[in-house]
């Protein structure tokens, strides 16, 4: 079980194809993670809903979009996290 609220390091960055991203929740929380370019436009919403404690995974998978910068990010009721993901072809 996760004990603090967050985004952990992306596993592999920079990343081509994919990319791994790790969040923790230590108590059943309401929360909303998503990715998205730099120009602030959401690319995939992962999770926009109350989830268990406990910790989670996904993949990104970037086989469709344009190299660059991409960001991950968590938010829930009185937090946010934000990381930068590079995806390179």
């Amino acid at each position: 079980m996760s004990k603090h609220l967050g985004l952990y390091r992306n596993y592999h960055n920079p990343f081509n194809p994919s990319v791994t991203t790790t969040y923790g929740v230590p108590t059943k929380s309401v929360l909303m993670v998503a990715t998205c370019d730099v120009l602030s436009r959401e690319v995939k919403r992962v999770v926009d809903q109350e989830q268990n404690a406990g910790q989670y995974k996904f993949i990104f998978i970037g086989d469709k979009n344009a190299s660059g910068i991409y960001f991950c990010g968590i938010v829930a009721e009185n937090f946010a996290s934000v990381k930068k993901m590079v995806l390179t072809k």
